[in-house]
């Protein structure tokens, strides 16, 4: 298994679960990167579980980026698709946690097959005089 702060270049067996981050990583204002990039290639989703302590932090948010390259210097929003009557809408796939209690969460984002590398990402709109944090991050490949 990979350790902390390196590039998780690996594939993991995907009936695993790899770490990304041990340690609790506040929410700011700004979407920052998680752990490392990890390798993602030949996935169509992936799977993220962690605790998240709210403490005072309001719309806490997640998002899953693919990446060009493994330097993980270009951010590629991984989109879903909205059907409506006329047209398919593309939107950028963020999950915002609506609860104000600690918890642990497993969920769930689509990758793009194009591309090999991801990262995960957290933002707040408010994080609060005490911001909320994840911890104990790992991921598991899906499909």
């Amino acid at each position: 298994m990979a350790t902390e702060n390196t590039i998780l270049n690996e594939l993991p067996n995907k009936s695993q679960w790899t770490l990304i981050k041990t340690a609790a990583q506040a929410f700011t204002t700004s979407w920052v990167d998680v752990g490392s990039l990890f390798n993602a290639k030949g996935s169509r989703g992936i799977a993220i579980k962690f605790d998240y302590d709210v403490n005072n932090t309001v719309d806490a948010q997640l998002r899953v980026t693919s990446e060009l390259t493994e330097t993980g210097t270009e951010d590629v929003k991984n989109a879903i698709y909205s059907p409506e009557a006329d047209k398919v809408k593309i939107k950028p796939c963020v999950i915002e946690i609506d609860s104000d209690a600690d918890e642990k969460y497993v969920v769930e984002f689509p990758v793009s097959l194009a591309l090999d590398w991801a990262q995960l990402q957290i933002y707040a709109a408010v994080p609060g005089a005490s911001a909320g944090t994840i911890a104990n991050v790992y991921y598991r490949l899906l499909g």
